[in-house]
């Protein structure tokens, strides 16, 4: 038998009891049972399969991830992942999901550099000219990127809290301790406080911070007393 009695082609498992395959291109399945070299096989499943004379093998796939479900949960359709030829110099992961008549989805690419950020994952996702990214850079900094080259720093790190102040007399200034949690920060965030009393009478501020808390400060020169009051707090770290 010669080669040219040999094609192979890719199919979608149609049934597995028995095993039935769809090539790619075809309206229904081949009516005859194909010898199974790919294992373990679910419908949906893509498949490579070679034809050789009269005999139809399948072998394993390469196109086609299987998405399981959660317990209790039935997605019909399965949702698939298609992935790029292999040895594409930026391969793509393709994620579909079938609502309705519906198909919706999107294609990332995961470029084979990790670009001069020093990123060690980035997708991306195009529609048409446009694209936006999503970069974990090696030290944890996370950073949007939209089209063409803006990009966006999610905050590295936010922490938020409150202090119960007591009354202070007019002329007079008071000081309270903050401790951030433990870790939180790489750097000294940046610090806003914001008092929740009616008749506040009084400023806050914050000093002395760093990456494990900031002193906040009080003082009133408003002419008055000031009563007690609660003060929030926010810190956030935009970068590493």
């Amino acid at each position: 038998m010669s080669a040219a009695d040999e094609t192979w082609t890719w199919a979608t498992v149609a049934s597995t009891d028995p095993l039935r395959v769809r090539l790619d291109g075809d309206d229904a399945p081949l009516l005859i049972t194909p010898e199974n070299l790919a294992g373990g096989l679910l419908v949906g499943d893509r498949v490579w399969v070679q034809r050789y004379g009269r005999r139809l093998l399948v072998h394993g796939g390469g196109e086609h991830v299987r998405l399981g479900t959660q317990p209790g949960r039935n997605i019909s359709p399965q949702p698939s992942v298609t992935l790029g030829p292999r040895g594409d110099t930026e391969p793509s992961v393709r994620l579909d999901r079938l609502r309705g008549s519906t198909l919706h989805g999107g294609k990332f690419y995961i470029p084979a550099d990790n670009e001069s950020n020093g990123a060690v994952a980035l997708l991306t996702s195009k529609d048409g000219a446009d694209s936006s990214r999503l970069r974990l850079r090696h030290d944890g900094q996370v950073i949007v990127n939209t089209y063409p080259t803006v990009n966006r720093p999610i905050p590295f790190a936010t922490a938020s809290g409150e202090v119960s102040v007591d009354a202070l007399s007019n002329g007079s200034t008071d000081s309270y301790s903050v401790t951030y949690p433990s870790g939180r920060f790489t750097q000294p965030p940046l610090v806003f406080v914001n008092s929740q009393g009616t008749v506040p009478r009084r400023t806050f501020a914050a000093s002395g911070n760093s990456t494990s808390g900031f002193t906040l400060r009080t003082a009133n020169y408003s002419g008055g007393n000031s009563g007690a009051q609660t003060v929030h707090w926010f810190a956030v770290q935009m970068e590493v």
